[in-house]
């Protein structure tokens, strides 16, 4: 028995369960459980019943062959010699699964960059609401002998350190919800990345300096 089809149906070892086949009714117990693969894509089911238990049950046999991308001989050799053989190209597949996420990553990425430029509108707007008090600060640190120059990198670093750690927190809060994702809807295992903390620091730092 694959091990998560069992915990959601509430099955353990020990169970017995009875299957009806064309009429006919087939009860095994469950002694094993076991961790599937599913992105293999190599022949496995939910439930393996020993070949004793099915021996005289109508069958449909699967195998799984690799055959070089393009090559399409294999396939019309087999329609010809047993004509009721169902042939599934797994690459066709494949690629219309990863066309889907494509199209589902740009979607993400369309909308990040919309986030990503009204928080810089955001960030502008702060900034303009308070630019007369910042000008008065100037003008008193100017009084105080302060050259331009170090207003200007004053004001660069207060604008980065804004920008990095509003950055750090959305990439780790963006790293968070990805792994979430994985793990309950993907079925992946978790994966961290510290250069994506980085990237999102960095990378906010100079988004919140350039608006500034």
């Amino acid at each position: 028995m694959e091990t998560k089809f069992a915990e959601q149906l509430r099955w353990r070892l020990g169970d017995t369960l009875a299957f009806d086949v064309a009429g006919r009714r087939i009860a095994g117990r469950i002694t094993s459980l076991r961790d599937v693969r599913w992105e293999s894509f190599t022949p496995n089911f939910f439930v393996l019943a020993s070949p004793d238990l099915a021996r005289d049950l109508p069958a449909t046999y699967i195998t799984a062959v690799k055959v070089p991308v393009g090559d399409t001989r294999l396939a019309v050799a087999l329609a010809q010699a047993v004509p009721n053989a169902n042939v599934i190209d797994i690459d066709a597949i494949t690629g219309e699964i990863r066309r889907i996420g494509d199209q589902a990553a740009r979607v993400i990425q369309v909308v990040f960059w919309f986030a990503f430029l009204s928080g810089c509108l955001v960030f502008v707007a702060a900034v303009a609401a308070t630019r007369r008090e910042r000008i008065t600060e100037l003008g008193v640190l100017r009084t105080l002998g302060a050259s331009s120059a170090q207003l200007r990198l004053a004001q660069l670093v207060e604008f980065g350190a804004i920008g990095a750690i509003a950055g750090g927190i959305a990439a780790l809060a963006a790293a968070g919800i990805g792994v979430l994702f994985a793990q309950r809807v993907l079925d992946l295992p978790p994966s961290w990345s510290g250069s994506t903390l980085a990237i999102g620091a960095v990378g906010g730092m100079l988004a919140a300096m350039l608006a500034g």
